[in-house]
């Protein structure tokens, strides 16, 4: 089913017979939390019991727009009578490797990337820990 987020219909048809939802809202998604918010809204109406939101750590850092626009759709599942789970991952596993030329030469994410500094104390293997 392709849905839009925007679209109150469009809502309500991808939640129809649906007793649980996993939502993840698309990168940089303008009015995030307004958007947010509406689908919280139709899973109720929808009658919708689980809702699972991938969310990002510390949405409360509002100096963050892409953390603190999370922060009022886990409020609107807070103040419902949904189940919930909020997933809260970090930057795990994320290969920045292929893609760190383009960012430094367009600025992109360098400021948050070092790479004076290791990720990990040594390569990740499955038996890692550190």
């Amino acid at each position: 089913m392709v849905g839009d987020l925007t679209d109150p219909a469009s809502r309500a048809a991808a939640l129809q017979s649906v007793g649980r939802v996993f939502y993840i809202a698309p990168v940089a998604l303008p009015d995030e939390a307004i958007l947010g918010k509406a689908f919280v809204d139709a899973a109720i109406a929808s009658g919708v019991r689980r809702f699972v939101f991938s969310s990002v750590i510390h949405p409360v850092l509002s100096g963050l727009s892409n953390h603190a626009l999370k922060a009022p759709v886990e409020d609107a599942v807070l103040n419902s009578e949904l189940e919930y789970t909020f997933l809260h991952p970090t930057v795990l596993f994320q290969n920045f490797a292929a893609a760190w030329d383009g960012l430094e030469e367009r600025g992109g994410q360098r400021a948050l990337l070092d790479r004076t500094r290791p990720v990990l104390s040594r390569q990740w293997q499955p038996r890692c820990r550190s």
